[in-house]
């Protein structure tokens, strides 16, 4: 059986969290904790599934002293869609850290 250690892909709403309904497997039960690395800073964070019955993760932090941001807000030029910015997520530790990182599409006038 081959793992998943990466995966790469596009946002395709602004809902500022990750749906991993494709990729459930990688992480770890609802409601565990887990730490995803960040180019803004480690977040901990878990696997929620509310009314729309989509496994997903929300990247808010808090900063020292500050309030709740997310790593969406920190990232206001973000491209959403299928020509957008490509999010990887790649496993450390199975079940317990990921790192995410951005790789920025160029913009481009039709």
């Amino acid at each position: 059986m081959i793992k998943i250690q990466k995966v790469e892909f596009t946002l395709t709403n602004t809902s500022e969290r990750i749906i991993v309904k494709d990729i459930r497997g990688i992480f770890p039960k609802d409601n565990v904790p887990f730490t995803v690395h960040t180019d803004k800073g480690d977040i901990t964070t878990q696997i929620k599934i509310h009314d729309d019955n989509l496994p997903h993760f929300h990247l808010g932090f808090r900063p020292t002293g500050a309030k709740i941001t997310t790593w969406f807000s920190e990232h206001p030029d973000l491209k959403i869609g299928d020509a957008g910015d490509k999010l990887t997520i790649e496993v450390v530790k199975p079940k317990e850290e990921y790192n995410l990182t951005l790789k920025k599409v160029p913009w481009c006038r039709n």
